[in-house]
């Protein structure tokens, strides 16, 4: 079966596994007729019987047997089982997940133990692909003659040689889909060497050839998935800045790139700025615009310097420069704000460069614009389109990076442009029939019940409220302003909740309650999104939305109705995320630092997660209730009196408990500590 699997004979796994299910029947088999021997024995009157024993001790083993095979066919199903015969896998996975980094993390692992390991860079190749590689391998050897060798080493070894390209995507798409062909080729002839590579979706149509696809295995890579907050303290340790008082429980900073983004960001600030800057960071435009515009100048100053551009240069051309009175040639994202969509043609990239150097050659127009893109200041993304034969094609076009961050840049420029905040009349205006605004927020034929521009739609709504000043309170909320007939909950849903976490805390108006309120008052998903998203902000303690209210607010409900939806979505841990990576969080709570105003709301929060009928949730939460206690008593015994007016037993039940241990873990310190008046039991 091995010289089968070395020799990339496809049938060999099929054959395994087929020869596992067949033994597999045999012990079930088994298996039924020992206990029809112990049946023959009739009931168990508990005296002793060595037959009886001995049938039992026969099932046992079975049953060992049994668990030892079953847990071969699954390992038979996985990629990994299959990578032993047809020794190629793709991983790929969106921007900012790690895959370089997980591909650096297994090459240095390998050569450490000196297992024969290449790994490359595709974006350091350009042009002549496979003879670069080979030049870089070993001068004046084939690259053919280098993977005979490798192929020598890992048999002598007993191990396979792995040749890791990272990043196909980022390189010359002709030259790498040639180069990615090769690569397969040679590794089909030498069994001994397998071939790894990495590409970002939707990239890997266009990236790799499809004849080549079908001959990798696939594996998604997820980032920091379930790991967030270990990722958050190394990340915050590694750049010497003081970690958040709060979580942070938006999904997005499960994304290694996200958290590098801003903690470079942070680390340019002064001392007394980092020690607060996270919390302009999620406070809509400025904190959004001020983690790319850090990005950009601070990858950009090589490209400039190479390319001669003005100080800034990068920053100018993708935020647009003020000098230029035309949108579509002052940068790309005034432009992108001008033709309403959310990429551009390598065509207007170009003459968006011209303009701002008019002098600059074409060609090293064309060199400055790689350079951006392979240093990830401006992105290449596929879309399709529909020919006049009625085909559909593929075209490469540009976009700006990390969207999360650019969609608020873009948004600057649509709302300067096509906002006219004068009156409130005006402003309703900007969004009626036809108007560049209204057609962002118009529904997408292709996608039920979604705007066109969903990130752009996000975007305007997290920041609409800071502009429209004029509007009432109870308007003041982007919904309201559109017109009638384009004022769909449905539609309106995501880009709004999505965007909550991000928003300004000046920006949650009246009309963000209404719209909140709407929302609460359906079922089902849409209340669980809502209650997440709510749960996110309010460990902010200087959030309109922060914990105590929304303890106020859940509090209210009959116990009945709040186990219904509250204690559901607890229990659903795929409808909480957000809870449940505040859970995670609370496990490793001894090693955070917090002011009294935050433990105050995370005190109110965790008390709302004792309702859970989850005990070990139950129990993670009152060891980190105690734990804040131990720190802030006054704050936990404050809320403990609180929660005896609570209308669920198990709350005033595990709040007391809390504080009982809090007080046990006190009494013999040597802190001093006094109780405010309102506290005294």
């Amino acid at each position: 079966m091995m010289s089968r699997m070395l020799s990339q004979d496809d049938t060999a796994g099929a054959a395994w596994s087929t020869y596992m299910s067949e033994i597999e029947s045999l012990l079930v088999e088994d298996g039924a007729y020992w206990r029809a021997e112990e049946a023959k024995l009739g009931p168990d009157d508990g005296s002793y019987s060595s037959d009886r024993n001995a049938i039992r001790g026969h099932i046992q083993s079975i049953g060992t047997c049994l668990s030892v095979l079953r847990d071969e066919l699954e390992y038979a199903s996985s990629s990994s089982f299959k990578l032993l015969f047809r020794p190629n896998l793709l991983i790929a996975g969106e921007w900012g997940t790690g895959k370089t980094h997980l591909l650096c993390d297994v090459t240095t692992e390998r050569l450490g133990r000196a297992a024969p390991t290449i790994l490359i860079l595709a974006k350091n190749f350009q042009g002549n692909v496979l003879a670069d590689i080979g030049a870089q391998m070993s001068a004046g050897i084939s690259l053919e003659k280098q993977f005979e060798c490798l192929n020598e080493v890992a048999s002598s070894l007993g191990e396979r040689a792995l040749v890791i390209v990272d990043g196909v995507n980022e390189g010359h798409r002709r030259e790498w889909r040639q180069a990615v062909t090769a690569l397969v080729s040679l590794t089909a002839a030498h069994q001994n060497v397998g071939l790894v590579v990495s590409c970002r979706t939707p990239f890997e149509p266009i990236a790799i050839d499809k004849a080549d696809i079908s001959k990798f295995y696939r594996l998604q890579h997820i980032g920091f998935d379930d790991q967030e907050f270990d990722a958050q303290a190394a990340f915050f340790q590694h750049y010497k800045l003081p970690l958040p008082e709060v979580p942070l429980l938006d999904r997005e900073f499960s994304r290694p790139l996200t958290l590098k983004l801003i903690c470079q960001s942070l680390q340019e600030l002064t001392d007394s700025k980092k020690a607060k800057g996270f919390a302009g960071i999620a406070s809509g435009q400025r904190g959004m615009t001020f983690v790319l515009e850090a990005f950009v100048k601070r990858i950009g100053a090589s490209v400039e310097s190479e390319f001669g551009l003005k100080s800034k240069g990068c920053w100018l051309l993708l935020k647009g420069d003020d000098q230029f009175a035309d949108q579509q040639t002052a940068g790309f994202a005034p432009c992108m704000a001008a033709k309403l969509r959310g990429y551009l043609l390598p065509s207007e990239v170009d003459r968006i460069v011209a303009a701002s150097y008019p002098a600059m050659p074409r060609s090293k127009r064309r060199h400055l614009i790689e350079a951006m893109r392979t240093n990830g200041l401006i992105e290449e993304d596929a879309i399709w389109y529909s020919t006049k034969k009625g085909t559909h094609k593929t075209r490469v076009v540009f976009r700006l990076p990390y969207q999360r961050f650019s969609d608020h840049l873009v948004a600057r420029h649509l709302l300067s442009a096509y906002l006219d905040s004068t009156s409130a009349e005006t402003i309703k205006q900007s969004l009626a029939g036809d108007s560049p605004l209204a057609r962002i927020f118009r529904l997408s034929k292709r996608y039920y019940r979604q705007y066109q521009e969903p990130g752009w739609a996000q975007a305007l709504i997290t920041e609409f409220a800071e502009r429209a000043g004029k509007l009432p309170p109870k308007e003041r909320e982007l919904f309201f302003a559109l017109p009638k007939s384009a004022q769909d909950w449905t539609a309106y849903f995501e880009p709004f909740i999505e965007g909550l976490f991000w928003r300004n805390p000046k920006a949650f108006t009246e009309g963000t309650v209404a719209a909140l309120n709407k929302y609460l008052g359906a079922s089902g998903r849409s209340w669980d999104r809502v209650m997440d998203a709510l749960a996110a902000v309010s460990t902010k303690p200087s959030h309109p939305f922060h914990a105590t209210r929304l303890y106020k607010y859940l509090s209210q409900y009959p116990m009945a109705d709040r186990d219904l939806r509250w204690s559901e979505y607890l229990r659903r841990r795929y409808a909480s995320p957000t809870i449940h990576r505040l859970l995670t969080w609370a496990e490793k709570l001894e090693g955070v630092s917090m002011t009294r105003a935050s433990a105050a709301e995370l005190i109110a929060l965790l008390s709302l997660v004792l309702t859970t009928v989850v005990r070990r949730d139950r129990d993670l939460a009152t060891k980190a209730l105690v734990l804040m206690g131990e720190r802030f008593p006054g704050v936990l015994f404050e809320h403990a009196l609180v929660s005896l007016d609570f209308n669920d037993p198990y709350v005033p039940e595990r709040m007391l408990a809390a504080a009982y241990g809090t007080t046990l873990s006190l009494v013999d310190s040597d802190r001093v500590w006094t109780l405010p008046l309102s506290s005294q039991w």
